[in-house]
């Protein structure tokens, strides 16, 4: 039986991520578009799966072009696979036979421009395009007026035999807000055989975003998508701190070492075997037992824990979050005010209450940051070396291989290709040996070496001792 899928998209300006993922997660969200991102590297503070169009420079008003992000579940049960750029201010992924695409097109724009971007959006079959257009489509979509693109757009809708979805399934839903107008400029468009069962929902109970709505479409594929297979097992934490205590240390070492005696005998029995094949599995048996009485050792002295998750905010209180709340709770206020005089007087409540949040956050930020500051000059060198490694880490987006028909299909890809690199079919290139004859002086005496490895170079980095230059 196939399930829905459902894809939420909201513009990012002023986004606050965590109570976003927090209510995504809740409701079952597969995958998330972010538009009008600008950041410009790494990945977002989140254990989601990230697939990112940065915002680059614009030359010509010296500020930035926004991006398109797009995230989704690490439990989701079928395969997501991230599509290089192909169309300007657009990206996309692929599930199944499904190519998801979220965009944003600037206001500022060019007319011309917007049609040549939206004429390079994919225009296979089950293609679907969500995010922030800026297009006034006007009664069409129960939207109050229109603009210059709405006629570009219709006409590329014609043209393909596209359908807007907010005109049948969200008529006069508004997706963008401020204090004195609404309009309709975040659409879901596809082709309407592609997307059976669909629904649309604008989420205005829920302030994510400075002044846009949560928009939620979802659907039913048309065919089955690749499946993910499960963890062989999951990765398993302990309190290690813990073990700093005489008394924990005594308890760990009392039960691994109850723990070891008869794996040893069987260790002792394995040695004995001349079966070559009988002697590997019994190895790979006992590297098991040991490893399963190492587990149940931390077990009984440091107790396990459970991993931080990533959209954790070590700056974040409960004063921030009662302030979140009040912001919340001001929004909700505005919303259902019954009349203009209640409305322009919650409305400065609401403003004022996302503004202190804002603030709140802000010094936040910069105690943490300081406390950090305080924190580095007192670690030892290690420690130093170690944090800073893992920031770097953060903010650079780890590289992986991935295949539209799913993770088995790459990785049998990933073998062929090692094969056929390293398995000798290919001919080897010819080495040159030229440049051997007369390699000349080294430019490194001994003591350069020698200060290099000492002073530069990081403990666990170093060479061995014996391997050192000579002073």
């Amino acid at each position: 039986m196939r399930e829905r899928v459902k894809i939420a998209f909201l513009n990012s300006l002023g986004l606050a991520l965590d109570p976003l993922l927090s209510h995504c997660t809740r409701q079952k969200i597969d995958i998330l578009i972010l538009t009008e991102s600008y950041r410009s590297s790494g990945t977002l503070p989140t254990d989601w799966h990230q697939h990112h169009l940065f915002a680059r420079p614009n030359p010509s008003t010296n500020g930035q072009i926004p991006g398109v992000s797009i995230l989704w579940r690490r439990d989701l049960p079928f395969h997501v696979h991230p599509l290089p750029p192909h169309a300007p201010h657009a990206l996309s992924v692929r599930a199944g036979p499904h190519t998801i695409t979220g965009v944003y097109y600037p206001p500022s724009l060019p007319n011309t421009a917007f049609r040549e971007a939206i004429e390079k959006l994919p225009n296979d079959p089950f293609s679907i395009t969500l995010g922030d257009w800026n297009v006034r489509l006007g009664p069409l979509v129960g939207d109050t007026r229109t603009n210059a693109r709405a006629s570009i757009m219709t006409e590329w809708m014609a043209n393909r035999g596209l359908h807007v979805w907010n005109a049948s399934l969200a008529h006069g839903k508004h997706t963008f807000f401020r204090r004195d107008h609404k309009s309709v400029i975040d659409f879901a468009v596809s082709r309407e055989q592609d997307c059976p069962a669909p629904a649309l929902e604008v989420d205005d109970e829920q302030l994510f975003a400075a002044d846009h709505y949560l928009c939620i479409f979802s659907f039913l594929p048309t065919q089955a998508i690749p499946r993910v297979p499960l963890p062989n097992a999951p990765r398993r934490l302990w309190q290690l701190d813990r073990l700093d205590d005489e008394d924990v240390l005594a308890q760990y070492v009392d039960t691994f070492a109850a723990n070891l005696d008869p794996f040893l005998e069987d260790a002792s029995a394995t040695r004995q075997l001349q079966d070559r094949h009988a002697a590997t599995a019994s190895i790979d048996a006992l590297g098991t037992r040991l490893t399963q009485a190492i587990h149940d050792a931390l077990d009984a002295s440091v107790m396990p824990t459970t991993p931080r998750p990533k959209h954790w905010k070590w700056f974040w209180t409960p004063h921030l979050q009662n302030l979140a709340d009040a912001r919340q709770h001001a929004f909700v206020q505005w919303k259902r005010a019954p009349n203009s005089i209640d409305r322009l007087r919650l409305w400065k409540a609401k403003c004022t209450a996302q503004d202190n949040l804002r603030q709140a956050i802000k010094q936040a930020r910069a105690r943490s940051w300081q406390q950090f500051c305080f924190d580095m000059p007192r670690k030892s060198t290690t420690e130093c070396f170690a944090i800073l490694k893992r920031i770097r880490r953060r903010k650079h987006a780890s590289p992986s291989f991935s295949h539209p028909d799913g993770h088995q299909a790459a990785a049998d890809t990933m073998v062929s290709h090692l094969a056929h690199v390293f398995g000798g079919e290919a001919e080897p290139r010819p080495h040159r040996t030229d440049f051997l004859d007369n390699p000349g002086p080294s430019p490194f005496d001994p003591e350069t070496l020698q200060r290099i490895i000492l002073k530069e170079i990081p403990p666990p980095k170093r060479p061995a001792a014996t391997t050192s230059p000579a002073p």
